[in-house]
């Protein structure tokens, strides 16, 4: 007896929704001490329904249409051939994609999402990091993913088994494609239902349990495109006020501002007491060349950017007892005890420390398209005021389109893993750090040889400090057991960062080199909280010649490094850089963090949280903890405006290098004389 050929679709629907909510609900079980009560749970297992009712609503319109165009004629052999590769794709990948959440969840506090198919783009390292750390899920994740391959090719062949088209058949297609849009719709309102919608608590990962993890990396791609437009869900705000309160939070004076629609301004150096003597960025001189006005030669600036490097790890902020090589060096340079990661990716720091660019929704700006040219650096303005600018990393600088970014931005060397010894200690993600410390030691030797030579701008990124924490043995006493852990992996970073400032302090360039140490964000970001807050705060210090021994207990955020750079430096520049001067500023403190598709703003102990779809909510943190507070509308709008102008400047190339090529020097003279007057 013959069957509808629509059968085979609705077991494919029955099949995987089976699997889904047994993993959902293996997951609540392990999740069960942060879920708070029967009615929270109740509630993600209802949302969770949903979310999977609209992903199979969508599969299956999908093959409900390839039914009705294949499964009659001569086309009926190779429906059934088709249909059985897309069911054998499709549930087997969705089971692989549930066995290796728990992993996902404990590492990042997330599903599945977009930062699992952008480490897809370095198989290499990726993969080297699977096979010497989490072999054994490797195997594992393999042996079932053929498993359920082998058991769903199987099963779907019985389910087309006489399966043909009918007449009847074509007066249930219709009713089948409206019903499959309905539910992947999920609504009957006017948005299609979405994560936002099943958001329900105050926790980031229970937040993620409706969602099924095909679902969410999904969602996650399908967002990649017009990722920019999820400042336009946190709330309506216009351009020109997003512009204006930026502005203000800058702390620069409105008369230093160059023009009407951006953030480029006339930045003045605090070392640069005297105008005239100031390192001047060098305008345009008529001939298109650009001049260095120095009267001596200006200070190195070392960028040394730490993987991975939390406050949780830091003896002096609070943490283990794993620094006591930066915990020294803190006390002996200008030290930031309340400063805030911009984001949780280490292209987040790269963007925050080299161009000062706000935080966003979007990917960093390390890796979108229209930053590829003409964006913004730091070593720009470096470079104008007569600095060489280089990058030294112990990994391959492919790595999250580092090289093409920061090569095609002012960064004229790139130094990477090739250009190491080849006996050099090398983990999946590089060589140790000790061996990236050498190099950044015989690059400054070499400059100070040269009494000619220019000042060199080297922004030296460390890796060591990164899953599967490989890294030499015997340089430190191990903190635990077994020997590759993230305490054991920072403590010998630690040693590594001690040891060549030991060495720096004995070598010419010492005074004449001003270095900025500071980690990209904490290892893992993820907590029971709406914003993992106190997981955002990292190290930061300025040391070397001219650096007085301060701490600065005013809460910062990483966007502000660069800008207080320069001032230190005693670079005049036009730059576009939103951050704060922070030997300067007068105004309370800020910082803002991106968590995924959520940001939030802190001022003081204030903190608003803007999510898609929702409405803003206000936050007081409390011993490290976020509790409900009242509403403030200003801090609401300051919010709103900074995540709104970070998609304005790039969408229309608002955040370019060469702005201020052809601002009149006199100008930026004359500013800086009214400035210090």
């Amino acid at each position: 007896m013959s069957r509808s050929v629509f059968k085979p679709v609705a077991l494919f629907a029955i099949t995987l929704l089976f699997v889904l909510t047994v993993s959902r609900l293996a997951l609540s079980i392990w999740l069960l001490p942060k879920i708070n009560g029967w009615t929270e749970f109740s509630e993600l297992m209802f949302w969770g329904l949903r979310l999977d009712i609209q992903l199979i609503g969508l599969f299956s319109f999908l093959l409900v249409g390839l039914t009705v165009v294949m499964a009659h004629g001569r086309a009926a052999f190779s429906w059934r051939l088709v249909l059985r590769l897309i069911v054998t794709l499709i549930v087997p990948t969705a089971i692989l994609l549930e066995l290796m959440t728990p992993s996902f969840l404990l590492e990042y506090g997330v599903r599945p999402n977009r930062l699992f198919y952008e480490y897809l783009n370095s198989p290499k390292e990726v993969g080297s990091m699977l096979l010497t750390s989490r072999l054994a899920m490797v195997v594992f994740g393999l042996a079932v993913l053929a498993g359920s391959v082998i058991f769903t090719w199987k099963i779907s062949r019985r389910w087309v088994a006489n399966s043909c088209w009918r007449r009847t058949d074509w007066l249930v297609a219709p009713a089948l494609l409206l019903i499959c849009f309905a539910g992947a719709r999920g609504t009957a309102d006017h948005r299609p239902l979405n994560p936002a919608s099943a958001a329900i608590t105050s926790n980031a990962m229970l937040n993620d349990l409706p969602m099924s993890s095909a679902y969410s990396l999904i969602y996650a791609m399908w967002r990649a495109g017009d990722e920019s437009d999820v400042a336009l869900s946190y709330g309506k705000i216009s351009d020109v006020e997003a512009l204006r309160r930026v502005r203000k939070a800058s702390g620069v004076p409105a008369s230093l501002f160059i023009d009407d629609v951006s953030t480029q301004h006339f930045q003045v150096a605090a070392a640069a007491k005297d105008p005239s003597k100031a390192h001047n960025n060098g305008q345009n001189d008529g001939q298109g060349t650009r001049q260095n006005k120095s009267q001596t030669k200006p200070k190195n600036y070392v960028l040394i950017l730490m993987e991975s490097l939390g406050a949780e790890f830091v003896g002096s902020l609070g943490g283990l007892p794993l620094t006591p090589e930066m915990d020294a060096l803190a006390k002996q340079g200008l030290a930031f005890t309340n400063l805030y990661a911009t984001g949780t990716r280490s292209v987040r720091g790269i963007e925050a420390t080299t161009t000062g660019f706000l935080p966003s929704p979007a990917r960093a700006v390390v890796k979108l398209p229209k930053a590829q040219q003409n964006f913004y650096t730091i070593a720009d303005t470096l470079n104008d005021a007569g600095y060489d600018s280089q990058f030294i990393y112990g990994g391959n600088a492919h790595f999250d389109n580092m090289r093409r970014f920061l090569a095609n931005n002012g960064f004229a060397e790139i130094i990477e893993r090739k250009d190491f010894p080849t006996d050099a200690f090398s983990s999946s993600w590089g060589v140790a750090d000790e061996y990236l410390f050498d190099r950044l030691h015989q690059e400054l030797m070499q400059r100070s040889a040269s009494p000619d030579s220019s000042p060199l701008f080297s922004f030296t990124f460390t890796s060591t400090n990164h899953e599967p924490y490989e890294h030499p043995v015997g340089k430190v006493a191990a903190f635990n057991t077994p020997t590759n852990t993230v305490e054991n992996a920072v403590q010998y970073t630690d040693w590594a960062l001690g040891r060549f400032f030991a060495t720096a302090k004995k070598s010419p360039y010492w005074d004449n080199t001003i270095f900025l140490v500071v980690a990209d964000h904490n290892s893992r970001v993820y907590g029971d909280q709406l914003l993992p807050i106190e997981r955002f705060h990292i190290p930061g210090m300025f040391i070397g010649g001219g650096i007085e021994p301060q701490d600065y207990p005013e809460l910062a955020s990483q966007i502000d490094l660069p800008v207080t750079a320069l001032s230190l430096l005693g670079v005049d520049s036009v730059n576009p850089m939103s951050g704060r001067d922070l030997t300067r500023s007068t105004l309370p403190g800020r910082a803002i963090m991106q968590f995924r598709s959520t940001q939030a703003y802190r001022q003081g102990d204030h903190v608003l949280v803007l999510q898609p779809e929702k409405a803003p909510s206000h936050w007081q943190v409390t011993e490290g903890r976020m509790k409900p507070a009242e509403r403030s509308e200003t801090l609401e709008l300051d919010a709103l405006a900074h995540a709104r102008w970070a998609n304005v400047a790039y969408a229309n190339n608002l955040y370019s290098a060469s702005a201020g090529e052809q601002v009149n020097v006199a100008l930026l003279q004359e500013a800086a004389e009214a400035l210090v007057q």
